[in-house]
């Protein structure tokens, strides 16, 4: 009896350091994209030092203003597909629901988006604002033919 507490705790202990292992593994992806994000757009936008002094401050913010936004909802989105038993079990109610609290959330981002942009206009200029856009685009791009390639 005692042998098979033993093994169940041990068993116990090495699937947490594995589940723990995991989680550090997915930070540091998650951290190593950040880290080129940062690189592309810095070499993309071309800041000069008082530039890129002023702007990565307000575009941290609002990047993680945004990402616990998006996080925060298909958390919901998933939890309430799950508490109706699927997709194909959720009542026509319940999909209503879920689809107001998508526009809900694209109106939110908008709304993030705006206060953003009108931060922005008073560090750098309108045009290099487009250029974050579209170097913003192609990084996302770049990203996923990456993830493609190693799949």
């Amino acid at each position: 009896m005692i042998n098979l507490k033993n093994r169940l705790f041990l068993l116990l202990l090495i699937m947490s350091f594995g589940m723990q292992a995991q989680i550090k593994i997915k930070r540091q992806g998650k951290e190593k994209i950040q880290a080129l994000k940062i690189a592309y757009l810095t070499d993309k936008l071309d800041f000069t030092e008082k530039e890129a002094e002023r702007f990565w401050p307000i575009y941290n913010k609002f990047d993680k203003k945004l990402m616990e936004l998006r996080t925060a909802e298909r958390y919901k989105i998933k939890k309430a597909l799950k508490d109706a038993g699927g997709i194909e079990a959720i009542s026509e109610d319940n999909a209503k629901m879920i689809i107001r609290e998508m526009i809900a959330l694209e109106k939110e981002i908008y709304h993030i988006k705006k206060a953003f942009f009108d931060s922005l206009k008073k560090v750098i200029a309108s045009k290099k604002i487009i250029q974050l856009q579209i170097a913003e685009r192609e990084f996302n791009r770049s990203m996923l033919r990456r993830l493609r390639k190693y799949k």
